[in-house]
């Protein structure tokens, strides 16, 4: 009869272990599915914001902390005239203005950028077209950090020649 109760106390063990197990793995799937819905509304959001920002009539350019461009739309090639390829990786003073001011300016230009416009809502600066044309743009710019926590800025830059000429007139 010991046998008995022992084994009938295995059994018992066993059951509720099995019960633990299937609980344990249907709470396990339950979380997988949950994140994956979590991860596909990450991808939805990421890509809504991503045509946001292609599809803005304004130059959009995001840098990291020291001013390197990291990232910028379409409408900031044609405003500046410069292709994605040779804006990527370079200091955003070296886009805005000609080599011999963007040298002096870059000390000022990451500043600007971390404090956000100067703490300002927006600033107007004077910048260069590859063409050498100078022009007037209105600048706002946000601080914030990046998935691993590291600072990035987000700059948006309007040529406000025309509002300008219209303004003065």
């Amino acid at each position: 009869e010991s046998h008995r109760a022992l084994l009938q106390r295995f059994s018992t063990l066993a059951i509720v272990l099995v019960i633990l197990l299937s609980g344990t793995i249907w709470l396990t799937v339950d979380m997988y599915r949950d994140l994956l819905g979590r991860a596909r509304a990450m991808r939805r959001v990421s890509s809504n914001l991503s045509r946001t920002i292609e599809a803005s009539l304004d130059a959009v350019i995001i840098t990291d902390g020291q001013g390197h461009i990291r990232e910028l739309n379409r409408a900031a090639e044609t405003i500046f005239g410069q292709p994605r390829d040779l804006a990527l990786g370079r200091d955003i003073a070296g886009l805005l203005l000609p080599p011999p001011e963007a040298d002096e300016s870059r000390c000022g230009i990451v500043p600007f950028l971390a404090a956000g416009a100067g703490g300002q809502d927006r600033a107007v600066l004077t910048a260069v077209h590859r063409d050498g044309r100078r022009f007037p743009l209105e600048a706002a710019v946000v601080s914030d950090r990046d998935s691993e926590g590291q600072p990035i800025h987000i700059a948006f830059l309007r040529d406000i020649t025309d509002r300008l000429a219209v303004e003065s007139a």
